[in-house]
């Protein structure tokens, strides 16, 4: 049984995958709660757990199978990307990439990869490169907001989260890694 919502509300689906939920007016997102042991589609960069809400009734999700012990993992948090040029992106390709893609094939267990927010500064059309640069890794990648992601020119907070959103989905939600659950 997994856990879907969509930011207000919550259900779980039956053993064969379906739920029914009532969706929230104000709902941008139905997402799911991943469970230990899945991940979503992670190919375009960045898993793949949530759908638009706005004019479905229909929501389908489709979970990876990534592993059985998860008695031991691994969370690898990268902070502040922060690029401003598309040259600060091709140079965090070489060595830093590296770096990462070295530390991941020494890791004994299930790896998940965080980056904790600044994908981009203030330059929103970047934040599609970091997918871009960690689609080709070996574990799923998730991405948290900083305030550099957020659209200065929009004064609302909901709003001004938009570009992000449309390339990451909700801005709040979680997974299970083992027995714990990652927010």
């Amino acid at each position: 049984k997994v856990i879907v919502t969509d930011g207000t509300n919550f259900t779980r689906t039956k053993k064969n995958g379906t739920f029914k939920m009532d969706i929230a007016d104000t709902a941008r997102f139905v997402y799911i709660i991943t469970p230990s042991g899945y991940c979503a589609d992670w190919s375009s960069g960045s898993p793949e757990f949530y759908q638009k809400a706005e004019g479905k009734d229909y929501f389908s999700f489709d979970l990876i199978k990534t592993g059985d012990d998860y008695s031991k993992y691994n969370i690898i948090a990268i902070a502040d990307p922060q690029p401003s040029k598309e040259e600060h992106c091709e140079e965090y390709r070489g060595v830093p990439l590296q770096d990462i893609s070295q530390t991941i094939s020494t890791l004994d267990g299930p790896t998940v990869g965080v980056v904790l927010g600044d994908i981009c500064f203030d330059v929103y059309h970047l934040l599609g490169n970091w997918k871009e640069c960690v689609k080709n890794e070996k574990i799923p990648f998730y991405a948290v907001p900083g305030n550099h992601d957020h659209d200065k020119h929009i004064l609302n907070d909901k709003e001004s989260i938009i570009h992000y959103n449309k390339l990451y989905g909700p801005e709040f939600y979680a997974f299970f890694m083992g027995d714990d659950l990652v927010i």
